[in-house]
């Protein structure tokens, strides 16, 4: 018996947020979307187009000042980094978001950095870029 008022309260609860995903989801159109997941890269390289080991990658979307960089990318070394993927697509808006990538040349310590639009949103069906560069020169 000390169970059946809990399940009283859970009911209208789950009904309440399953009423709001169905609201949300009227307000979107219909779209066929693909079951891949969408990823918009950055490349760094030297002045020779060959890739560049960078440190300190951040990325941060200029419209809500928020940090969006991955934790896959934030302590790597490396020379290819995600800006955004299908996991931001709530946190970008569908006009597009410039996002700032920046990061810190491993040989030179010389910091670079570029900004990239990205368009999500709640509607979207994966992240798209819409400008900026795919290769960053750090030298």
């Amino acid at each position: 018996m000390s169970k059946l008022p809990f399940l009283l309260l859970f009911i209208p609860l789950v009904n309440t947020c399953n009423q709001a995903s169905q609201q949300q989801a009227q307000k979107c159109p219909e779209k066929a979307c693909t079951m891949m997941f969408a990823s918009i890269p950055v490349k760094f390289v030297d002045n020779n187009g060959q890739p560049a080991a960078v440190k300190n990658y951040k990325a941060v979307n200029l419209r809500t000042k928020e940090d969006i960089t991955h934790q896959d990318n934030s302590n790597t070394t490396g020379s290819f980094f995600a800006v955004a993927d299908d996991s931001d697509l709530k946190k970008l808006t569908e006009a597009g978001d410039d996002i700032e990538v920046t990061a810190t040349d491993s040989a030179s310590n010389k910091q670079v950095s570029g900004i990239i639009k990205v368009s999500g949103g709640v509607c979207a069906c994966h992240v798209a870029r819409i400008s900026g560069p795919e290769e960053i020169k750090v030298n």
